[in-house]
């Protein structure tokens, strides 16, 4: 019983940890496209346009 809590814990601990690298990196990611945008890539507007539809 306290291996199953242990592992149900752990398991636990990691979907937080991956959920919270997950948005870390959505957030760096909109900051990279927005300078890029900056500096005149337009393809890369183009997809965060059509990803606003």
């Amino acid at each position: 019983m306290l291996l199953w809590w242990f592992v149900s814990t752990s398991a636990f601990i990691n979907w937080i940890v991956a959920a919270v690298i997950f948005e870390c990196g959505y957030f760096l990611g909109m900051i990279v496209r927005a300078i890029l945008d900056a500096a005149g890539f337009k393809a890369f507007g183009l997809i965060r346009d059509r990803r606003s539809d």
